[in-house]
Order: structure tokens, then C-alpha cells, then sequence
């Protein structure tokens, strides 16, 4: 899954997400640190974008407006 495939809802409906999306930027970010130590600096490259739109990601998510209650 890459970090564009994460959808967060807008309206703050769908709480487990933010936390998964915490969890994959976390994973990206060890995954990243895995990579250089290997020399492999374009995977490296790669998961660091990830973990940095996956931030935004939870970022965004919590910025969010709450949802307004229907009647």
C-alpha cells in the first residue's frame, strides 16, 4: 500500500485510520532507516516520502473540523 492509497475521512467518521496511518508513517520511517543502512538510498528515498505523506496525512486528519450532528 502506498501512502496515496491511505484515505482519512474528512468528516473525522472513520477514527481507526489516523491511528493506522500513525502506525504505517512509524513502519515507513524504520523501513527508511533499513534501507540506508543497506546502501539501498532509493527504496530509502522512497519510504521517507511515504512516512512524510503519511504524516500529512494524520496531520490533515486532525485539523479536520468535527463533524457537525445531523437532525
Amino acid at each position: 500500500m502506498t501512502a496515496g492509497d491511505i484515505r482519512l475521512s474528512a468528516l473525522g467518521k472513520d477514527v481507526g485510520s489516523a491511528k493506522t496511518a500513525e502506525r504505517q508513517a512509524r513502519e515507513a520511517r524504520q523501513d527508511a532507516e533499513r534501507y540506508a543502512r543497506r546502501g539501498n538510498m532509493t527504496m530509502h528515498a522512497i519510504s521517507l516520502q511515504a512516512a512524510r505523506d503519511l504524516e500529512a496525512a494524520v496531520a490533515a486528519h486532525r485539523d479536520a473540523p468535527a463533524p457537525k450532528e445531523r437532525r
